[in-house]
């Protein structure tokens, strides 16, 4: 590679991992603006089945297949992406789970 390509290379290399920054850290918002805090920690425990959830919240990506994981989706390599049914009824799971969480 010659000195112009190089650098064009590492441009391209610092625009891609700050757009995926970006990308990353509007989808944690979108998390947080669509579940509180204690919807999404009870979302995690729920769906990995472990008492101790993470300080920061996960992707918005991790949310829906957490949730789409509750609706029954096992995530075969074979099954392809979770489709609508299996995240609604996913969802119902989740909002009956929220109401008892005191309990779980």
């Amino acid at each position: 590679m010659t000195q112009h390509k190089h650098k064009h290379h590492r441009q391209n290399l610092a625009q891609t991992i700050y757009v995926d920054d970006v990308v990353l850290g509007c989808i944690r918002i979108c998390l947080v603006l669509l579940f509180s805090e204690s919807e999404w920690q009870t979302l995690y425990r729920a769906a990995k089945r472990f008492a101790v959830v993470p300080v920061k919240p996960y992707s918005m990506v991790d949310a829906i297949g957490y949730v789409a994981a509750l609706g029954g989706f096992v995530g075969a390599p074979i099954d392809g992406p979770s489709g609508l049914k299996v995240v609604w009824i996913g969802f119902n799971k989740f909002f009956v789970l929220y109401a008892f969480r005191e309990f779980i």
